[in-house]
């Protein structure tokens, strides 16, 4: 009878676990340390949080959309690895580019939207509308890291912005592919007429 031990074992003799952030620091690129409540930290967090939450949309079935997730998240680590000042190969005003080409793509599909909506329908859509608001927080934590550093992170932030964006789009085309319609929301005074 086989075991259940993963056929491929990267790096045997290297531990997961190093010790050397026990203390609450821990460095960038290997440079200083410093306390992981800083607000890089907080940046770099943020993305893993947003490509960890566009994961579980790797079971969707359209594959079209699979791949644009795909694509988004291997942006999302070089963008993380820009975050932390390495040497990545990443046209990101291309990428800009092809994201806006992929939003009015998906939202020529949709029916016009005229009023705020509630999140909700499908689990793939609800997933969408989730890593949207994750994406938007990162995009708040890209602002605070460019004003303490003074760094130019503006075509980031543009990225980011976008893809927000194409979330939001996204969430709504998965409803409306399965047929799921859309809630709408309406004040009080409206509800009652």
């Amino acid at each position: 009878m086989k075991s259940a031990i993963p056929a491929v074992i990267v790096g045997a003799n290297m531990k997961t676990y190093t010790k050397t952030g026990d203390n609450g620091k821990t460095s960038v690129n290997g440079l200083k340390r410093l306390p992981k409540s800083e607000i890089i930290f907080d940046t770099l967090g943020t993305l893993d949080e947003l490509n960890t939450s566009l994961g579980f949309l790797h079971t969707i079935r359209n594959k079209k959309i699979k791949s644009i997730i795909v694509d988004v998240q291997m942006d999302l680590l070089s963008i993380g690895s820009i975050v932390s000042e390495k040497k990545v190969e990443l046209d990101l005003e291309k990428k800009v580019l092809a994201l806006e080409e992929t939003l009015d793509i998906y939202e020529q599909k949709l029916p016009e939207l005229k009023s705020f909506i509630i999140p909700g329908g499908s689990k793939f859509s609800v997933s969408f509308h989730t890593s949207r608001v994750v994406c938007r927080r990162l995009e708040r934590k890209l602002v605070e890291y460019e004003n303490s550093t003074s760094k130019d992170i503006g075509v980031i932030l543009t990225y980011v912005n976008r893809l927000s964006d194409l979330l939001f789009v996204l969430a709504r085309y998965v409803n409306f592919k399965l047929g799921i319609k859309e809630l709408l929301w309406k004040t009080k005074r409206t509800r009652n007429t």
